[in-house]
């Protein structure tokens, strides 16, 4: 490979940009697509009543929207702890409500009136025998529902029912899975990296507009269903939703006039750069070309540390078992130690197919000083420990 003198690395404060993005968007009014015609309903009424002027037998909502990764059990240590005492848990599954049923049994088990070990053959057998969900977030979905007495509800796209919202299932799914076109120039390739985070935005708008329009009405069939519920001092639900949605929260506050809360993980939590970028351009915040690059090159680098890793699983995505939000810390950590120049050189060289991955490595290891890089998905938190230690 030609030799090169590369930029050096960037501030260590490498999530500051994340954090200063969160800490701009709470509170703010949301910009994105027209809302429908429901929604404009829903907030037109609720100009005039709150929540509770609207339901006067209803007890109080203490609603608390849950934001954290939906890939791996790792992603959600706490949720066993949100349950408790929670009497409603709304899950997040854009295809629709295929499991509700079974979940709902789960949650009413009585642990001790099954074998020690039915939790682990529910796990092994829920989405059929051909489907392992080990060390998933929906085996600690399931772990954390099971006896918990909570009633489970859904208020999210409907896709395997609703011809609408099998669409913008559809939309968000193609564009997430969306490629960059490495033989383009670099100014085409950010073009497509902004064009793709746009429609990500657009469609997970138009999603986060339909769990707005089915909230009320599925507390309303809660309550109905469980009229025992009525009796509460206060009806605590507990809404499990990627991070990406944060702006639910400012939205459900604003239009249904409902007191909500909202919690992460119980530790520091970090957007990488595609995150981050697709978060500005839902807010309508118009990006950077520094912003861009970053998100392109992170994406670049991305499957290239994963294979890097040794234990990573050959059978399904490592997302299913890592720390993903580690890992995103990770992504953007290295990503974060390229200035825009490089990035374009690095895009120029593997454009015409002379940089290979192992020489990506290479960069990031041994030309910008981070390595040793991290074999094991275990040593990535370690990775991350130490270096903020120095």
């Amino acid at each position: 490979m030609e030799q090169r003198e590369f930029g050096s690395p960037g501030d260590r404060d490498h999530f500051k940009g994340a954090k200063d993005l969160l800490a701009q968007l709470q509170g703010e009014s949301v910009e994105g697509p027209e809302l429908s015609e429901s929604a404009r309903s829903v907030e037109a009424e609720s100009t005039r009543k709150t929540l509770a002027e609207r339901h006067p037998d209803w007890p109080p909502i203490a609603l608390d929207f849950y934001f954290a990764p939906h890939g791996s059990a790792k992603d959600i240590p706490d949720l066993p702890g949100k349950l408790q005492g929670a009497d409603v848990y709304l899950y997040e599954a854009a295809r629709g409500r295929k499991g509700l049923s079974r979940m709902q049994e789960l949650a009413d088990a009585n642990p001790a009136d099954f074998p020690a070990d039915h939790i682990e053959t529910v796990v092994d057998t829920f989405y059929g025998s051909d489907e392992s969900i080990r060390g998933t977030f929906d085996e600690a979905q399931l772990r954390a529902l099971y006896g918990s007495g909570v009633v489970v509800g859904h208020i999210d796209l409907r896709a395997e029912e609703e011809e609408e919202d099998h669409e913008i299932a559809e939309k968000i799914f193609e564009a997430y899975a969306r490629p960059y076109d490495k033989t383009a120039s670099f100014d085409e390739v950010l073009a497509q990296v902004r064009g793709r985070a746009t429609d990500i935005a657009k469609w997970q708008h138009k999603r986060e507009q339909v769990m707005l329009e089915r909230l009320e009405p599925e507390l309303e069939a809660i309550l109905e269903r469980h009229p025992e519920l009525k009796q509460k001092s206060e009806l605590r639900v507990v809404d499990s939703v990627g991070a990406f949605h944060t702006a639910l929260h400012h939205e459900a506050v604003r239009t249904m006039g409902v007191e909500a809360t909202r919690s992460f993980p119980g530790r520091p939590y970090s957007f990488n750069y595609r995150g981050e970028l697709e978060r500005s351009m839902r807010f309508g915040k118009e990006p950077s070309r520094d912003l861009l690059a970053k998100a392109y090159i992170e994406a670049v680098f991305d499957p290239i540390l994963d294979g890097f890793i040794e234990d990573r699983p050959v059978d399904r995505p490592s997302s299913d078992l890592r720390d993903n939000t580690e890992w995103a810390m990770y992504t953007r950590k290295i990503a974060s130690a390229f200035p825009t120049e490089e990035i374009e050189y690095i895009h120029d060289l593997r454009r015409h197919n002379e940089l290979a991955d192992e020489d990506i490595i290479t960069i990031i290891s041994d030309v910008h000083g981070l390595g040793p890089l991290p074999r094991t998905m275990a040593n990535v938190g370690s990775y991350l420990r130490t270096d903020a230690t120095q």
